[in-house]
């Protein structure tokens, strides 16, 4: 620790940067960030350069962040209350075991430091330090700025609290809300320098919400903000973790290409005119994408009445293909209006977005019937330039201005999404000033990632022939006892004094509520005969129907390999709290840490009343969470802890775990663990699997 900025890496670069605290490592073939006791940016630091700025020139980042949402704040309790909790831990061990159990371990530098930490930030301590910042990704001027948030073209993740992250990105002065809701999983993190400005993408693993799975890239963002003829690529870490959680970055490379095919202001689009100098006329060729399609028409102004209509001018581009993100610069003044056009069949049948002063809307124009989705006001001057972008991957989309969000949630639409044409719209009317439309550029819903940039695929295993299945039929009981129905597995309780018991109507139900809560951490597991891999999923339903009522989930999934080693994987949602998240304890070497839990913030994905599918892949090594197929979670088990051993899967089950609380109804249904159909048939080696 302490040793990265300055060493060098396999290309021959010399790491630049700064790394005041000591906190860059190098383990397992990644370099990891721990927790800055001093939160704030410019004290981690990691650089790479300079080079000459060229169009084309790219960077991507492959990262894990540890957690979208961190955030520099007090903590909530004071210094002693917060030893006194990790000293109880979950309540499972007694806490003379537990300390022996530490001192075995022999993670004092760990823990010591994060005593400090806590010191640092606990109640009443000292003045109050509030940052939602957490993450820095981009290109600069120099190896170290001291608030990248103030200069540099790139990423920054901000903390949305219930909602996890919102990824930022693009100039200061032209900086967009791209996505909102961000999970906590690996991304690649790209940007491609351009004659004038930036073109930025991510990519994850496959069913992250808002990111397209490896090896295909999505547009996100744009600027027009000149760099420096010198640039460096930076990595900048202000704050990890939350309200005293450890929990660490891990970067698995950085690499910097030129790419072919960005050697003008609109690189990387399929569709793009300037539109400065000339007026758009039929038949002229755009700078991108062929020639402009005029359409003069008269159109309602309302939903049901087209007695008043309004003349208008379409223009649109055919690049062949759906765009994923549509940009232009807009000014309106007086009573003038323009806007955007996306998933245009024809006149009769298109999205558009539509600017006036003040007012901005999304409008669905359909069969020639003309729906008003949105309406958004916004604060304007008597002429005003308006930077609006769509982003659309062809089911979710949505629409921005000045880099705003005009939604907080994505509309989930498909209608006309197959349709390829894109383009502007305004009034038509020589008695009004015209608005003007400028910078108009359309990119494809995605692009493959370049071999250059190309650092491997994010790690996912999933089964594909089920092993194990219980629906819970037949008659009401102890679960303990009862033989699944595929697999022919007993369940039998291996931890706590709670009860998890068969309803009678096809569902296992944990025997508790608000007024007597499952009596402490409770675990039902079933033998598994396949101990490197296991995919298992759920239905579980929160008890209650609302927030308010006091009810609480922390239902799950335990993967078992003794009393000493095994891993929790639960639901978790509690009236303090605006939101539900997802989370993992972890109990190796017979010590669990419950302030080294990792959990991602998932809002109302798990809600009160609400069934939900989820679902756990783990190989020993690494593990995946999904809620209704979303991937949400990623760690590998080095990640927490960079020496400890392979798990070991020898059972599996349902937990009602202690989070902070203990359960007080929540319900199970469908159970299923899998396996591979080769590795079912064959003896069970590591090398069998394949990865995806």
């Amino acid at each position: 620790m302490g040793c990265v900025v300055g060493s060098m890496c396999k290309s021959g670069n010399r790491r630049l940067g700064v790394d005041v605290e000591r906190v860059f490592s190098i383990d397992n073939r990644a370099l990891r960030i721990a927790p800055l006791i001093e939160a704030g940016f410019g004290n981690a630091v990691l650089a790479y350069g300079p080079f000459a700025k060229q169009s084309g020139l790219a960077f991507a980042v492959y990262m894990l962040n540890g957690h979208n949402t961190a955030q520099a704040e007090p903590l909530s309790d004071s210094f002693r209350h917060r030893i006194h909790l990790w000293l109880r831990g979950s309540g499972t061990d007694p806490r003379w075991q537990r300390l022996i159990c530490w001192f075995r371990q022999g993670r004092f530098r760990r823990a010591l430091r994060q005593i400090r930490w806590w010191k640092h930030t606990a109640k009443s301590e000292r003045p109050a330090v509030f940052l939602d910042e957490n993450l820095a990704v981009g290109w600069f001027a120099s190896p170290v700025v001291t608030d990248p948030r103030l200069e540099g073209s790139g990423f920054i993740m901000h903390a949305l609290g219930p909602e996890n992250g919102e990824l930022r990105a693009g100039s200061v002065t032209e900086r967009s809300r791209s996505l909102r809701g961000v999970q906590n999983v690996p991304i690649y993190y790209v940007a491609v320098a351009r004659t004038e400005g930036t073109v930025y993408y991510v990519s994850s693993i496959e069913g992250a919400a808002g990111l397209l799975p490896y090896p295909w890239l999505r547009p996100v963002a744009v600027d027009h903000e000149k760099l420096p003829n010198e640039l460096y690529v930076g990595v900048q870490q202000s704050v990890l973790g939350q309200i005293g959680f450890r929990l660490d970055s891990r970067i698995y490379g950085v690499r910097v290409a030129r790419l072919p095919g960005f050697d003008s202001w609109w690189g990387g689009a399929h569709a793009a005119d300037g539109l400065i100098t000339k007026e758009i006329q039929e038949g002229v060729f755009a700078e991108k994408g062929g020639q402009w399609q005029i359409c003069l028409e008269q159109s309602g102004n309302d939903n049901s009445d087209n007695s008043y209509l309004e003349p208008e001018m379409l223009a649109v581009l055919d690049p062949g293909a759906p765009s994923g993100l549509i940009y232009a610069v807009v000014a309106v003044a007086n009573l003038s209006k323009a806007g955007l056009l996306w998933r245009f069949l024809d006149a009769n049948n298109h999205w558009r977005l539509e600017l006036s002063a003040g007012v901005c809307e999304i409008v669905l124009v359909s069969g020639g019937s003309r729906q008003t989705l949105a309406f958004h006001e916004y604060q304007s001057d008597d002429v005003s330039l308006k930077r609006l972008q769509i982003l659309d991957d062809g089911m979710h989309w949505m629409a921005y201005i000045d880099g705003n969000p005009l939604l907080d949630t994505w509309i989930t639409d498909t209608r006309l999404h197959e349709a390829t044409k894109v383009g502007i719209w305004r009034l038509n009317d020589p008695k009004q000033d015209h608005a003007t439309i400028h910078t108009f550029e359309a990119h494809p819903r995605q692009l493959r990632l370049p071999n250059a940039l190309d650092m491997g695929a994010p790690w996912l295993r999933e089964g594909t022939q089920i092993v194990v299945e219980d629906n819970f039929a037949g008659e009401a009981g102890d679960l303990e006892g009862r033989t699944t129905l595929i697999g022919e597995k007993c369940w039998r309780r291996i931890i706590g004094k709670g009860i998890i018991n068969v309803t009678g109507i096809n569902t296992a139900r944990i025997q508790s509520s608000i007024q007597e809560p499952c009596p402490g951490r409770t675990a039902y597991c079933v033998d598994w005969p396949y101990p490197d891999f296991v995919d298992i999923e759920a239905v579980i339903t929160p008890p209650g129907n609302q927030r308010g009522q006091n009810q609480r989930t922390t239902a799950g999934f335990i993967i078992y390999q003794d009393s000493k080693n095994y891993v929790v994987l639960n639901l978790w949602r509690s009236d303090f709290y605006a939101g539900g998240s997802v989370s993992t304890f972890f109990r190796f070497g017979g010590f669990e840490d419950i302030y080294d839990a990792i959990w991602t913030n998932v809002a109302d994905r798990v809600y009160y009343g609400k069934p939900l599918k989820l679902r756990l892949c783990c190989d020993g090594e690494h593990y995946l969470a999904f809620i209704n197929d979303e991937a949400v979670l990623y760690r590998a088990f080095r990640d927490v802890y960079a020496d400890v051993e392979r798990l070991r899967i020898r059972e599996i089950g349902l937990i009602a775990n202690w989070e902070f609380g203990m359960d007080t109804g929540s319900e199970f249904k469908n159970f299923k663990a899998r396996t591979y159909a080769h590795v079912a048939s064959a003896s069970t080696t590591h090398s069998m699997y394949t990865e995806k």
